[in-house]
């Protein structure tokens, strides 16, 4: 295997982007509201990294189809969230589905290549 780091900085950089939105969400936390206005804030605020969690889970193993979504999924994240408005913002939030994304096609094309170009016994 020539690159094997290319099977892995994908789900990585993923799998540490849902961690991320999860510690950023615990600012749900702050205020004088309830304690059950607080858990609904937390769980509001956590259904993109449960998606995102969902998604890496269901393509863990399907590169091309990974890489589709995790594209589509960082555009929507600057369409949802207006990460465009500020670099850094899109570069953390939008940015990172989308290099994921791009990872997962070039692993797809090399596992395609890899099957063409391995001899049938």
């Amino acid at each position: 295997m020539k690159y094997p780091w290319l099977i892995w900085i994908p789900r990585v950089l993923v799998i540490l982007l849902a961690l991320f939105m999860l510690l950023m969400s615990a600012d749900s936390f702050e205020g004088n509201g309830s304690l059950g206005s607080k858990l609904l804030g937390f769980f509001i605020h956590n259904i993109p990294t449960l998606v995102l969690a969902i998604i890496i889970w269901l393509t863990w193993r399907r590169p091309l189809i990974a890489a589709l979504i995790f594209v589509a999924m960082g555009a929507a994240f600057a369409i949802a969230f207006e990460t465009y408005n500020r670099w850094d913002t899109f570069l953390t939030i939008s940015g990172a589905p989308i290099l994921a994304g791009l990872l997962f096609l070039l692993e797809h094309f090399r596992q395609a290549k890899k099957t063409k170009t391995t001899p049938n016994p």
